[in-house]
């Protein structure tokens, strides 16, 4: 077995290399290592891959995504992607995390562990979780085309009955998604589309992001914007990567939100296929009422089809306000990061929903 480590300043000439055309399963799109190595967060020798293969089969891979703290000025990675082969690649996938462990200095975070990911690394004494982070999940509208032909790939011949059928049970919606629109909207905050990050926004962020773990500035968010990982280029082939890279839809928007010319705050929504997030959120505790309730009243103008948030302060919005859900249900997240972070994360313990690589997908 043969492993190769890929730094972030050899992205570039790696997805062009004849090692990659050959690896098989690919360890990383060219999406992705584009945007990893436009990381301005990212040094160029830090690791960016570890592959196990055995010439051009790829057994294993671990990915890493560098990021800055906020204020404590350390440099730390989260986990983007954890792979083994289920048969050749057992005893593997935890000897390439932690070899990449040791390159950040023990010093990486988790923003949604899988309870089988978590329980192996809880007995390593390397990680800490703490109690899962409360989400919620609703859905806003019927979509039943899309799920439909999405999981019984033989019926899309027959999408444009249930395109219909999506088209009447949410007009019979509409009197009440009327009702709850007119309520939200009665803070009138305006939504002004940015595109890029000013000085005074850059500012605003800084000040209310106090208790995030990991900071973002305006040239991070402007990465993140530019370089997502997944495409709505349907007519390419996907590759074979073991996780998902085409879409159907992706949106990456962020909007700053005035009130007589004064910023309130600055929110990003993200959406793939049928899917809105919130991935980030800054405003002031006192504002939380008009914010939350404009950014509701913008959800259901723009007629996103279903939701999913992890905010503290938006899952406490909508356990005291009522929204349109044709069905809602509570989802956690698991959170963890390595014992010595514990301290630093103790002190400012919030993750955005889009920290980490998640953002990004």
């Amino acid at each position: 077995m043969q492993i190769t480590e890929i730094k972030i300043g050899e992205l570039p000439d790696f997805i062009k290399s004849e090692q990659f055309k050959l690896f098989n399963p690919k360890p990383v799109t060219r999406l992705r290592a584009i945007s990893q190595f436009n990381n301005p967060d990212a040094k160029a020798d830090d690791t960016a891959l570890i592959i196990a293969h055995e010439n051009s089969n790829v057994i294993g891979f671990a990915g890493f995504l560098p990021r800055n703290t906020n204020s404590f000025n350390l440099h730390v990675c989260s986990n983007s992607c954890w792979w083994a082969d289920p048969e050749k690649g057992k005893g593997v996938a935890l000897s390439l995390l932690f070899s990449g462990l040791k390159k950040y200095n023990s010093r990486m975070f988790l923003t949604d562990a899988t309870a089988y990911s978590k329980a192996i690394l809880e007995k390593t004494g390397y990680f800490e979780f703490y109690t899962p982070q409360k989400g919620s999940r609703g859905v806003l509208r019927f979509y039943l085309a899309d799920l439909i032909t999405k999981r019984y790939k033989k019926l899309k011949f027959i999408k444009i009955i249930f395109v219909l059928i999506d088209l009447f049970l949410n007009l019979l919606l509409w009197p009440a998604r009327y009702f709850f629109i007119k309520k939200h909207g009665r803070y009138k905050l305006e939504f002004e589309p940015v595109t890029k990050i000013s000085t005074e926004t850059e500012r605003f962020i800084k000040t209310y992001s106090k208790n995030d773990f990991i900071g973002n500035t305006s040239a991070t968010l402007g990465w993140i914007k530019k370089y997502p990982w997944v495409t709505e280029q349907k007519n390419d082939t996907p590759c074979n990567y073991p996780f998902s890279h085409v879409v159907n839809r992706y949106e990456l928007d962020y909007f700053e939100l005035k009130k007589a010319g004064k910023l309130k705050a600055f929110v990003a929504f993200s959406v793939r296929d049928n899917l809105m997030k919130i991935p980030f959120i800054y405003f002031d505790e006192k504002d939380s009422e008009e914010v939350l309730h404009s950014v509701f009243w913008f959800i259901l103008k723009k007629r996103y089809d279903s939701i999913l948030v992890f905010h503290p302060a938006i899952i406490s919005f909508l356990d005291k306000n009522r929204l349109p859900f044709i069905y809602k249900k509570k989802v956690d997240k698991q959170v963890g990061i390595t014992t010595v972070l514990k301290e630093n994360f103790d002190e400012k313990p919030i993750l955005q929903d889009g920290d980490g690589d998640v953002i990004f997908t």
